[in-house]
């Protein structure tokens, strides 16, 4: 409910999720799932940027994502106080269509 309230959009969620959630695991094993829950996440929103269409799945990629994170960490690392850093995969899209668009002229 949190998610679905916050101007976040469902790519933002997904990117910010996975760059920021290794580190809060103390088990590989958890991490692992976790990991397998953003792939799942981002295979949907994949299939949404090919297939507009399906609109109806885009609500659920945020709600894999997060859900993965939260239920797959049985065993979270001790707390403490870490920086929550920028997703490098905006970044990453941005170069890949400045080079394709170079690349077409």
């Amino acid at each position: 409910v949190i998610l679905q309230m916050s101007a976040l959009e469902d790519a933002s969620v997904l990117a910010f999720l996975q760059q920021n959630y290794a580190g809060h695991f103390a088990d590989i094993g958890c991490l692992a799932d976790a990991a397998d829950s953003l792939s799942n996440a981002a295979t949907i929103m994949q299939v949404h940027k090919q297939r507009p269409y399906l609109h109806q799945l885009l609500p659920f990629v945020s709600s894999i994502a997060s859900r993965g994170v939260v239920t797959c960490n049985r065993r979270p690392s001790p707390s403490r106080f870490s920086q929550c850093t920028k997703p490098q995969f905006f970044a990453v899209e941005r170069t890949a269509a400045d080079r394709l668009a170079r690349a077409s002229d």
